[in-house]
């Protein structure tokens, strides 16, 4: 297996790949990963999933989370045409981040929402 002391997730050819349930369970997933040579990697995260476990595999494999992505349910509300639905959709997805950072239980955690129109911190 690649050393994970000779990855680096800030370097400047840091590579992330998404995983995704279809491929298996995260931690297996991960461990491919490692193995291969990528820096990082990022989830989907959906009300309900608990990401604790594959983030700490993912760190004691050397592996950085690069980030989390939103549920891809609402994402044809994003940017559709009905506004209420749009807005919905945002303030779902914003309750969603809310509530991930809350049960991360990492201190300092912080989410930062980016789209065309701008960033937001939460």
């Amino acid at each position: 297996m690649n050393d994970p002391s000779t990855r680096s997730a800030t370097s400047a050819r840091a590579l992330c790949l998404g995983v995704s349930k279809e491929w298996g369970p995260a931690e297996d997933v991960l461990e491919a990963l490692a193995e291969t040579g990528w820096n990082g990697w990022f989830p989907v995260w959906n009300p309900g999933n608990d990401l604790r476990p594959a983030a700490a595999r993912g760190a004691a494999l050397g592996l950085a989370v690069q980030s989390v992505h939103a549920p891809w349910g609402r994402a044809a509300d994003l940017w559709g045409d009905d506004g209420p639905k749009g807005d919905a959709a945002v303030a779902g997805i914003v309750t969603d981040v809310k509530t991930l950072i809350t049960k991360s239980g990492t201190p300092g955690a912080r989410a930062v929402l980016e789209d065309y129109s701008g960033t937001y911190e939460l």
